[in-house]
């Protein structure tokens, strides 16, 4: 019997035509977790992308589960820990996408510093040219950039800012100091980078430890003509103390793609201030690199069904807790 294959969301080709080369693939009807955890009683494996959460209720329903697979890089909506205390690997797609991001980051770093989007809202939707005259910005050659948390995307937006010749600043107590120095940044305190920083890009992971990461208190230390960029999760930066300081001009500005609620309610405060670029969450959402991941998460999943160990496992201690056992076994 073909194993089955349940998809949350569509992943496009190719990913697509791997699946069905694996097995059945059927795709959830109704995006809710009660749909999610009556679908995946008899799933042999799961993929899942920014839509609900495979947290320890959907994994003990999946009694023949044998693989999770997560369409991006984000784990704050699978519950790796208890996949682990299953042996069930999670596949994820690390290196597919994180150019797009950084690329994206970027342009939000210029469209909010150049006031882009506002004059282009001026002269298309108001017909006002003389507006160019209230739309000075500020240059980012040559200024300070924070980033906060210096995995593959924070590596790929400090790359590009060295081609406008910025200073770059990295806070990320899991990265040594010696690396972050070698990719051409400069290892400081989150307080210290807060303070010196022109532009704050967040490339953090959300867990616990970084759950409003950056508060009242951190965005106080901020210049007052500072922005801030979250391409990372919206959970990081404290929303309601960031609308606060943005009404006040406390910051110059915020570009932010992702949100405490996806998708945000249409009335959100941040969406009636003007000093305020937001974006549906598609950094990554560019056609050679939604391809690149859904190759990537396919190919991982038809492998783990073969048994055979994946390229990409974020818990990849469950093929090292085999292979002890193995060799124990063996005597």
């Amino acid at each position: 019997m073909r194993p089955k294959i349940l998809l949350v969301e569509p992943i496009g080709d190719p990913g697509m035509r791997i699946l069905l080369e694996a097995g059945v693939v059927e795709i959830l009807p109704r995006r809710s977790q009660r749909e999610l955890i009556a679908h995946i009683s008899d799933a042999d494996a799961v993929i899942i992308r920014a839509m609900l959460r495979i947290d320890s209720q959907v994994i003990d329903a999946g009694r023949q589960l044998k693989v999770i697979g997560r369409f991006g890089v984000g784990m704050d909506n699978v519950d790796v820990k208890r996949a682990t205390e299953r042996g069930i690997p999670v596949v994820w797609t690390p290196e597919a996408n994180y150019a797009a991001v950084a690329d994206f980051s970027f342009g939000l770093i210029i469209a909010i510093a150049r006031r882009i989007i506002s004059a282009n809202h001026a002269l298309k939707q108001r017909g006002s040219w003389e507006m160019r005259h209230k739309l000075v910005g500020t240059d980012v050659s040559e200024k300070v950039l924070g980033i906060v948390g210096f995995g593959r995307v924070g590596r790929a937006v400090a790359e590009r800012a060295r081609g406008f010749r910025m200073k770059v600043l990295v806070h990320d107590p899991f990265v040594d100091e010696g690396v972050i120095s070698g990719l051409g940044g400069i290892p400081t305190s989150l307080e210290e980078l807060l303070a010196q920083s022109d532009f704050v890009s967040v490339h953090a992971p959300y867990t616990s430890e970084t759950r409003k990461l950056i508060g009242a208190r951190e965005i106080n230390i901020m210049k007052p003509r500072a922005f801030i960029i979250n391409t990372a999760r919206g959970g990081i930066v404290d929303t309601r103390a960031l609308v606060k300081a943005l009404r006040a001009k406390r910051i110059a500005g915020a570009a932010l793609d992702t949100f405490d609620e996806e998708p945000p309610r249409r009335r959100d405060a941040l969406f009636r201030l003007e000093n305020v670029i937001a974006t549906p969450h598609i950094a990554a959402f560019t056609q050679e690199s939604l391809e690149k991941v859904s190759a990537t998460v396919a190919e991982g999943v038809a492998m783990a069904l073969r048994n055979e160990k994946p390229r990409h496992v974020f818990n990849e201690s469950i093929y090292e807790t085999s292979q002890t056992s193995h060799k124990n076994e063996l005597g």
